[in-house]
């Protein structure tokens, strides 16, 4: 018995278009760059969306997973044309070389932006359709912040976006597609997209959906789902700091039947709308943080977040406002973390544990966001920086 061959892939980056950090291909091979058995080394176990896809096709006994291309980055600047380039080109040749596909997963972001390029998802999707042809059935993973665009409707209907945020389903996510493409090839079901964009672009702050507006949408899709007919309910956030035409909000219904599924589009994004106002916050300034967090009378930890600056929504990770009052006001037990500054590290490898270093801290790609530091140090440990993560896996992509 011939078996149905599906292929697996993954390219996936959050660009930020006004950060002066540009994304090269050296960003994706650091990351994580797979190609063919690679990919099973990698993903095999993990709680992501190749994962979920690799662990539904491997109970299938008549699949046989072909493995393509795994390219991820962490979000940052906009990706440059040549290292889009080759992924694209790399991704291309690897459908070309396995030969016959009947189904392809493919896991995407879904807010990528390319230096000479709106929508490159959308535009790899196009050249993977040409070379495949118009009925092999596609599925793809997309995140809760993806800017998506009708274009890519028009290639696949299935797509399934995240559902938390901070992001823990992305495995669930895998799982979805896989089982939906597996019905479409080999149940013969039709699926039909009814696509809703929005004229809005809430911010990722108050996109959480624990509680707050997106926590309803989200329990509003999930009812949504329980209704005949409809298969799948996505919500876009979008990523508003992309520069894109089709940046913001969108509503993606996944359906048996092509009416319920417009009716049911229509509904989801008029609800969206009414809760627009909801994701507005005022947030306070560094020193007004800083005494708000010293009023809690609390023997728990404080945590304070510079939300402007999060190196997993992009940012360079090295503003140092934040940082220049906490040792302007030299509170006694606190630390601050999760500073990107390469020189600074370098400089604390040669002087080693347990030495004194005049280290000038941050300031050095932003320095319009808050000047280097200028302080006397301690080097109280070093490390390579490998953990392990014993608990939910939360996408490293993240957009607070």
């Amino acid at each position: 018995m011939r078996k149905h061959r599906i292929g697996i892939a993954f390219f996936y980056h959050e660009s930020h278009s006004y950060s002066p950090m540009k994304t090269e291909i050296e960003q994706f091979r650091n990351e994580g760059y797979f190609i063919g058995d690679e990919i099973y080394d990698a993903y095999i176990g993990t709680k992501t969306e190749v994962g979920g896809f690799l662990d539904v096709l491997k109970q299938e006994k008549d699949v046989e997973i072909v493995p393509l291309l795994c390219a991820a980055a962490i979000p940052s600047g906009v990706v440059s044309t040549e290292a889009y380039s080759i992924i694209e080109k790399q991704m291309l040749e690897s459908i070309q070389q396995a030969g016959g596909l009947d189904g392809l997963l493919l896991a995407l972001h879904g807010a990528m932006v390319v230096e000479d390029l709106f929508d490159p998802e959308e535009h790899l999707l196009g050249k993977i359709r040409e070379l495949i042809g118009p009925s092999v059935p596609i599925a793809t993973t997309l995140d809760m912040h993806a800017n998506l665009s009708e274009k890519m409707i028009h290639y696949t209907p299935l797509h399934f976006g995240f559902k938390t945020y901070p992001h823990v389903d992305m495995y669930e996510q895998g799982v979805h597609a896989s089982i939906a493409l597996l019905k479409q090839l080999k149940e013969g079901v039709n699926y039909y997209a009814s696509f809703e964009k929005l004229p809005m672009m809430p911010p990722s702050i108050n996109m959480r959906t624990a509680e707050g507006p997106m926590h309803k949408m989200i329990e509003w899709a999930k009812q949504a789902e329980e209704e005949e007919g409809i298969y799948n309910v996505s919500v876009f956030g979008g990523f508003p700091y992309s520069d894109i035409p089709m940046v913001g909000a969108s509503v993606l219904v996944v359906s048996l039947n092509p009416q319920k599924g417009k009716e049911t589009a229509q509904k989801m994004a008029s609800l969206f709308w009414s809760v627009r106002e909801e994701f507005i916050m005022e947030l306070p300034d560094v020193k007004e943080g800083l005494n708000l967090s010293l009023a809690i009378e609390d023997d728990k930890p404080i945590v304070l977040a510079d939300i402007s600056d999060n190196p997993l929504s992009c940012g360079s990770g090295d503003t140092t406002e934040l940082l220049r009052e906490m040792v302007h006001m030299n509170i006694p037990d606190t630390l601050f973390g999760g500073l990107y500054d390469p020189e600074s590290i370098e400089a604390c490898r040669k002087a080693g544990a347990g030495n004194k270093v005049s280290l000038s801290l941050g300031g050095k790609v932003s320095p319009e966001f808050g000047e280097p530091v200028q302080v006397e140090a301690t080097v109280v440990a070093l490390s390579d920086g490998i953990f392990h993560n014993s608990g939910p896996s939360i996408s490293i992509y993240e957009s607070i």
